[in-house]
């Protein structure tokens, strides 16, 4: 299902076909509401049906939560919505979406800023080398699809520094390092002592109907963290390609010197895993 600023929302099968139109509206907006954070008013919904009604479509949803990539409604029992804490039946439903780049990576506001760190979990890769293997780009994100070898701690690092721009660490491979992107443009990159190490601009470049990447991420070179393509002398790309984004994580490929047109002949690429600071 699509919601657009005019107050449409149009629901689509699994072949992508419309089946179904009409408006919507929230009601009662709250962001800090403890149980809810308003009401969306519609009849357009996925499965719009409360259980054991015998197909009643309530019209009404408590949005309960709600974030640039996921959103989850509730229905109380008869639209009984006095009855809150007696554990009477209720109806619910979680949907996510990752057409939002800028909310999920940003954030919402004119001053909205948000750090991004590595996602180290000491086990999983965060910066490698990985085939430019094609398909589902979210497998990348989610399993590492792809992937040839990689650096799982802030240690690993201290053996990579012929990749680096200056054969040496920049304090960004720690734990506590971060870059931050603002609504206004601005990205900076921060060692994991707070100290900026590089300022640029960015933007996302959404892409849809692509099933390996979601957006391609254009910046001033040098201010991602580790920002270097591997095997290449210290090169800071300036364009990435956004293979995975949610509220939560992010997952950044470049292939082997920018060629882009070589996507699926499994060539090498270099990968960053992110997560929110």
């Amino acid at each position: 299902m699509e919601f657009s600023d005019e107050g449409l929302v149009n629901c689509y099968n699994e072949d992508g076909n419309l089946y179904q139109s009409g408006t919507f509206s929230v009601t009662d907006y709250d962001p800090n509401g403890e149980w809810r954070k308003g009401l969306l008013v519609t009849k357009s919904i996925l499965w719009p049906y409360e259980i054991n009604s015998n197909g009643n479509i309530p019209g009404e949803y408590e949005i309960v939560y709600l974030t640039a990539d996921k959103m989850t409604l509730v229905y109380p029992d008869g639209g009984a919505y006095d009855g809150l804490g007696s554990w009477g039946e209720a109806t619910y439903w979680h949907f996510c979406s990752n057409s939002d780049i800028e909310g999920m990576a940003i954030g919402y506001g004119k001053t909205a800023t948000k750090d991004w760190t590595w996602d180290y979990d000491g086990e999983h890769t965060v910066w490698g080398n990985m085939g430019y293997c094609g398909g589902d780009g979210s497998k990348v994100g989610t399993n590492h699809e792809g992937q040839w070898w990689g650096v799982v701690n802030e240690a690993e690092f201290e053996g990579q520094t012929q990749h680096s721009n200056t054969g040496a660490l920049n304090g960004d491979e720690s734990p506590n390092a971060y870059f931050t992107l603002s609504n206004e443009g601005t990205i900076t990159r921060h060692a994991g002592d707070g100290s900026v190490l590089k300022s640029g601009t960015f933007e996302f470049e959404s892409i849809s109907g692509n099933e390996w990447k979601v957006a391609n991420l254009n910046t001033t070179a040098g201010t991602i963290l580790w920002p270097f393509e591997i095997n290449s002398s210290g090169n800071m790309p300036e364009t990435f390609e956004v293979v995975y984004l949610t509220g939560n994580k992010m997952c950044l490929v470049y292939p082997d010197g920018g060629a882009f047109d070589g996507l699926g002949n499994w060539g090498e690429a270099t990968y960053w895993h992110f997560k929110a600071k």
